[in-house]
């Protein structure tokens, strides 16, 4: 026998650090980093401020977190695309035409290198000669 699980709960079971950052992510992507308070943050995650610290360290500490989750996040849907059989790529910046039209990650990535930063720096120097931007 099946019992019916409420896909709500599958959300809900990630954890508070996971959150955090992907709703960290949507209002960076939205507002920029630097418009976004760890209140905002919070709020939007559900959680206190002073957990987002204790998670994080600061909002800097988040935003790195952010960084880091985008680019695996780029680099293991290249990995996929491209091992998997799938149309190849070229760089990880082609693959961001794969991302769901709704994804505050593209957003998110416009931001990052208009802002600059050391991951835009990194994810533009792994490219550099293999975009067609």
């Amino acid at each position: 026998m099946f019992t019916i699980v409420n896909m709500s709960s599958v959300d809900d079971d990630r954890t508070s650090r996971a959150i955090i950052r992907d709703e960290a992510l949507a209002l960076f992507a939205a507002h920029g980093a630097d418009a976004v308070t760890v209140r905002q943050i919070a709020a939007a995650a559900g959680v206190s401020a002073a957990l987002v610290i204790r998670h994080y360290g600061s909002k800097d500490g988040l935003r790195e977190a952010v960084d880091v989750h985008v680019l695996k996040t780029l680099a293991a849907m290249m990995e996929d695309l491209t091992q998997g059989g799938g149309l190849p790529v070229a760089s990880q910046m082609d693959a961001l035409r794969h991302l769901p039209t709704d994804s505050p990650t593209t957003r998110y990535l416009a931001r990052m290198f208009v802002e600059g930063g050391e991951a835009a720096g990194r994810l533009f120097h792994e490219n550099r000669g293999q975009s067609r931007l």
